[in-house]
């Protein structure tokens, strides 16, 4: 929510600029409409009045459409393998209630046993095909990283993507995904550069492609979905020995709507909690963190959630901040993060950091930074820090 109490005033420009005022004394009714008409802002001062605003029904539709676009998309947790179970099961759910754009994998998407594996062969000849376009996170582990032999887009086979490391990817739709492979380096492991482990720094360049071409703290809204392999630490005492607190930051900063992820191999949809206003944002944001379960799991938990999603930035202000009954506090804010080396000044609430990052986070040295930051794939851009 907004800081403080009281009535305000909101605005939202067609460049996803936000006005907010709390000067509400002696205000009539169509200050609004006079002042946007006005010819220092859209000069269209006919347009003062509503009833000279009318449009013919056609325009109108077009003009709700294109505002309220929603991405239909499915994500799911562990697969280990079991591609024939995943893929029928995508057929028919894509059939029944799609179509769907993107299938997102939050967890091990290959099993640790060769033979099981092999399920993929006729995906990979096109004996098989894969009804909608599936994009993976990376390895977990030392014998799954072997499976990740992928050609320079980082395409498996036909509609199956390996996503790289990290990065920000903005589906057709508008909806943003960011992600980070792998789990968090071990503090006693301080030599390893393994693929399958991530750092402060991933973290960090995860956070900051998020805020790149953000001009203000009223500009941020978060962004769409998180996804990681590893939970956040502090929102369940049972999981937080295998959980990260490099997760918990992350989502403390860029404020996903919803954030998946799947190593616990459980389905566990807590109540929503909203994240604190900060540097970033002066709305409090609502945040959704999920775990998925295993495909085929013996317990037959959820392990597949179809979303869907209109693009957090086509999103009215005031469906953002609108609260829920059932909002828990938010687990991350109170984090001891010292043993994980994040200091005061890399906190959005110490600092500011609206500013264009991307020259000093890719340094022309992309495969170091993430695999295949170059790769264009059919309904995405690609962002890779």
């Amino acid at each position: 929510m907004l800081p403080n109490q009281g009535p305000y005033f909101v605005a939202e420009l067609s460049d996803d600029t936000i006005l907010i005022t709390r000067q509400m004394k002696h205000f009539p009714l169509h200050f609004a409409r006079d002042v946007f008409c006005s010819p220092n802002l859209l000069n269209c001062e006919e347009k003062t009045d509503w009833r000279d605003c009318k449009l013919e029904k056609a325009q109108e539709i077009e003009l709700t459409f294109k505002r309220n676009a929603i991405n239909f998309s499915l994500v799911v947790g562990d697969v280990c393998g079991r591609f024939k179970q995943l893929f029928q099961r995508l057929e028919s759910i894509n059939k029944k209630s799609g179509p769907f754009e993107i299938l997102l994998c939050v967890g091990n998407f290959f099993s640790d046993s060769d033979k099981q594996n092999e399920e993929l062969i006729a995906y990979k000849n096109a004996c098989k095909t894969i009804s909608v376009p599936t994009y993976i996170l990376g390895p977990t582990s030392e014998v799954l990283n072997k499976n990740y032999q992928v050609n320079e887009c980082g395409e498996i086979c036909t509609n199956l993507t390996y996503l790289g490391k990290r990065g920000l990817y903005s589906l057709s739709s508008g909806v943003k995904i960011a992600y980070v492979s792998g789990t968090e380096k071990p503090s006693e492991d301080k030599l390893s550069e393994a693929e399958y482990y991530f750092t402060k720094d991933d973290v960090i360049a995860v956070r900051n492609l998020c805020f790149v071409n953000k001009s203000s703290a009223s500009d941020y809204r978060g962004i769409d979905i998180l996804l990681t392999s590893q939970g956040p630490y502090g929102l369940d005492e049972q999981e937080d020995l295998n959980s990260s607190k490099l997760v918990s930051f992350l989502c403390k900063e860029i404020k996903p709507r919803y954030h998946f992820h799947g190593l616990s191999k459980k389905y566990k949809e807590p109540a929503p909690f909203r994240l604190p206003a900060d540097q970033t944002t002066q709305l409090e944001l609502c945040t959704r963190v999920i775990s998925l379960a295993a495909v085929g799991n013996e317990n037959k938990e959820k392990y597949i959630y179809a979303l869907s999603l209109t693009p957090v930035h086509r999103i009215r202000v005031l469906d953002l901040i609108q609260k829920t009954t059932n909002e828990l506090k938010c687990p991350f804010a109170d984090i001891n993060y010292k043993d994980v080396n994040i200091t005061k000044d890399e906190k959005s609430d110490k600092q500011q950091y609206f500013f264009d990052m991307e020259a000093s986070n890719n340094q022309g040295n992309h495969r170091k930074l993430g695999k295949y930051p170059s790769k264009k794939p059919r309904i995405m851009k690609v962002e890779q820090g």
